[in-house]
């Protein structure tokens, strides 16, 4: 309804300036001018007053498709959701990582469930009916038949549903964080997720593990038909509310449907009603039912996100069974985030992982609790003891952890680099300090050589782990230099050297931040006396580049201080 202030205020029998306080948030309505205005809006006065009741909504639910450019520049597909492969591997790494980074109350850990769910029959068929697949079938029909990479990915996932009459859906879901906070439109946690893209809008205060905004265009890319559907609790309110704000975004390449252009992107949701965004679908408040309609219900009031993956899928062909698909969401969740999971005496742990596998609502894989000792046990064991102050300086038993320091490799912030000539903040290539930082090491008996090195979870700052009775990866390669002893990059033993990605649990009064890598000056007055070089990459490729960048330099001497030179206690970097 269109309705000036002044036709507004006629209707009520008040002033234009008691209309324009209540429009600009200067003075609120009484309670039975609210009455009145729920009549001339011909809407439910729950709306009007506290904003806490369910009510349906006022508008049908739509797909808004943004229109070509006129410029006639066109999309053919995300260019985000190319950054990473669609693999379940990927997704649970990035999904949790920016659950963490929104962590709401840093006493208690975040929740995270993964649930998997295949849809068929009648289920399915509810399904689409509520997502308005009617409406969405045209657009796909022509999506997929424009010959481009995404097209025929498109036409594959049509003809599947089609002949298996069979849909799998991911919901991940987050608990204890803070939910899709912020305005329709404008800078928010809202906007930065459903409406833009490399939009981080991270507030970790610096210690977030993603600051590219590329990691949420997994969950778009792990959907054969880049559709996502949102529902969000949030920990501030909107327009008064906090419960089950939904909206879903659709990503498709350029296409042309019935005449019309449309330039790739799409949201479903109540249509705007506001003349700067006429008809543009934007979420709404939907009840109960529609969440369940929609396979987006959330257990509790806790605030945080759950986000639904239409026609999931892995595409790395590892994973096809749904018991497969549930298998590789345990290993890569104790993988990437095994040390998040565990917790010491001063601080519980920054995050607790499940996962679940239904099929038309019937459980077939029982909901499981990611447990890092299990998988990782003898890593466990050893950051264990080391966050419990348990560790020792020499072994006298089996049972005992020892801790011993290693030299870091820490990348400093580019720019900040300091070769002949330059100072702190002068431009140039950024070199990589070489010194013994604040952080330990520990040895633990029953670290076997064979231990899975493919962690990118966090891990504390400087933290080593090797069999007492046979020098470990990470410290083979600080001590004997590259080609020798193994990965000690972010992505191997959780060492943490020289890694660009590594992920890290911090202490600071006990609370256990996951970070990636960073590096920090020395603070003034530090002698800078230790070796600068380049940081180098893992795997015996970057073994072999290393060697050649560095020219005839001893490859025994990487790693090392020089002989004589003091250390940096200022480079405490949180690799």
């Amino acid at each position: 309804m269109d309705m000036s202030q002044t036709d507004l205020a006629t209707r009520l029998g008040l002033t234009r300036a008691a209309v324009s306080a209540w429009v600009n948030g200067r003075a609120e309505p009484r309670e039975e001018t609210k009455h009145a205005l729920a009549e001339v809006f011909g809407t439910n006065p729950d709306l009007v007053e506290s904003r806490t009741t369910d009510v349906s909504p006022g508008r049908p639910l739509q797909w808004h498709h943004r229109t070509a450019h006129a410029d006639g520049g066109r999309e053919y597909g995300n260019a985000a959701a190319f950054a990473f492969d669609a693999d379940m591997a990927v997704l649970a790494r990035e999904a949790t990582q920016n659950a963490l980074d929104e962590r709401l109350d840093p006493g208690r850990p975040v929740g995270v469930r993964y649930t998997l769910h295949e849809l068929t029959g009648s289920h399915l068929s509810s399904f689409l009916a509520a997502l308005g697949w009617d409406d969405l079938r045209p657009h796909y029909e022509q999506a997929a038949s424009i010959g481009q990479k995404v097209s025929r990915s498109l036409r594959a996932a049509l003809d599947d549903l089609e002949s298996k009459d069979s849909l799998l859906l991911l919901r991940v879901e987050d608990h204890n964080a803070t939910g899709l906070t912020g305005p329709e439109y404008q800078d928010g946690r809202f906007a930065a997720v459903v409406r833009r893209q490399l939009d981080s809008h991270k507030q970790a205060g610096g210690r977030a593990g993603g600051s590219y905004g590329l990691g949420k265009a997994t969950l778009w890319a792990a959907s054969r038909f880049g559709l996502v559907l949102i529902n969000s609790t949030l920990s501030e309110p909107h327009e008064g509310r906090t419960e089950r704000r939904l909206i879903g975004r659709l990503d498709l390449p350029w296409r042309q449907v019935g005449g019309e252009a449309f330039a790739g992107p799409a949201w479903f949701g109540e249509p705007d009603t506001d003349p700067a965004h006429k008809d543009v679908s934007r979420s709404w408040w939907a009840d109960e039912d529609m969440v369940r309609q929609l396979h987006l219900e959330r257990s509790g009031a806790e605030p945080g996100t759950s986000f639904l993956v239409v026609g999931a899928h892995d595409a790395s062909g590892d994973a096809e069974e749904l018991r497969d698909l549930h298998d590789k969401l345990v290993r890569s969740l104790a993988d990437g985030f095994w040390a998040a999971m565990i917790g010491g005496v001063g601080a519980g742990p920054l995050l607790e992982a499940r996962v679940t596998t239904l099929r038309d609502g019937e459980v077939v894989v029982s909901e499981e609790r990611v447990d890092p000792h299990s998988r990782h046990p003898a890593l466990s064991r050893a950051l264990q003891a080391h966050l419990d102050g348990r560790t020792v300086d020499s072994l006298t038993s089996e049972d005992q952890v020892a801790k011993v320091e290693v030299p870091l490799i820490v990348t400093p912030l580019k720019g900040k680099g300091e070769g002949p000539g330059q100072g702190p903040g002068a431009p140039g290539r950024a070199a990589a300090h070489t010194c013994r930082g604040r952080g330990r090491a520990t040895q633990s008996r029953g670290v076997h050589a064979g231990e899975p090195d493919d962690h990118h979870g966090p891990s504390p700052p400087g933290t080593a782990h090797r069999d007492d009775s046979v020098p470990g990866r990470a410290a083979r390669r600080l001590r004997d230099g590259p080609g020798r002893g193994g990965r000690a990059t972010g992505r191997g033993l959780p060492a943490c050297v020289g890694a660009s990605r590594a992920r890290s649990v911090g202490s600071d009064g006990g609370a256990h931040l996951p970070l990636r890598a960073r590096s920090r000056e020395p603070p003034q007055g530090v002698p800078q006396r230790c070796r600068q070089g380049r940081s180098r990459p893992g795997g015996q490729a970057g073994d072999e580049e290393f060697r050649r960048a560095r020219g005839p330099a001893r490859a025994s001497q990487v790693g090392r201080p020089e002989r004589g030179a003091a250390p940096c206690p200022g480079l405490s970097g949180r690799a």
